[in-house]
């Protein structure tokens, strides 16, 4: 707002309900003005990874050997990486209320700014996912359980130091 200008910024909650047709890409293009798009132009490549691919990547990053860093391609290995990931489970990544309540509390000046600037309070969540974490030790326990889908997609290279474990 105060580099751009308050009228030329334009905010928007990140919500099917709030947004045209619900999709973010129709909803974008729509805003800069070359809507509607048809489906062949929307590349979707970011879509969200599943709770169980989420967990491994959160133990891969904080137990394993983290985001791959200081070579040329390390950026497309980490992108692959979690596109293989991607691969795994179907549950949603949903955080209990519990878990997020402090969160909210820490930035509730900064959501109230938003909350004004958008003229209205952000919508609200509903009911409680039915596998929504509580912390991140439920992270870790989500992602041990994934053992066999993680053998799975490592395949022969699985067997590389011997037979693979949960700790290896």
């Amino acid at each position: 707002d105060s580099i751009f200008g308050r009228n030329t910024v334009h905010l928007k909650e990140f919500s099917p309900s709030r947004l045209v047709s619900g999709d973010v890409v129709q909803d974008f293009a729509s805003e800069i003005g070359v809507a509607p798009l048809q489906d062949d132009q929307i590349i979707r490549d970011n879509e969200s990874l599943s709770l169980e691919a989420a967990a491994i990547l959160y133990v891969q990053r904080k137990m394993g050997q983290g985001f791959v860093q200081g070579f040329e391609g390390a950026h497309a290995a980490n992108s692959s990486f979690i596109a293989r990931l991607a691969r795994i489970g179907r549950r949603k990544l949903a955080f209990s209320t519990q878990m997020l309540a402090p969160i909210l509390e820490k930035q509730r000046d900064d959501i109230a700014w938003i909350e004004d600037r958008l003229g209205h309070p952000f919508s609200e969540p509903g009911a409680a996912h039915r596998d929504a974490i509580d912390s991140l030790d439920d992270l870790v326990d989500i992602a041990m359980g994934q053992f066999d889908a993680v053998q799975e997609l490592l395949g022969d290279a699985a067997l590389k130091d011997g037979p693979a474990n949960i700790e290896t």
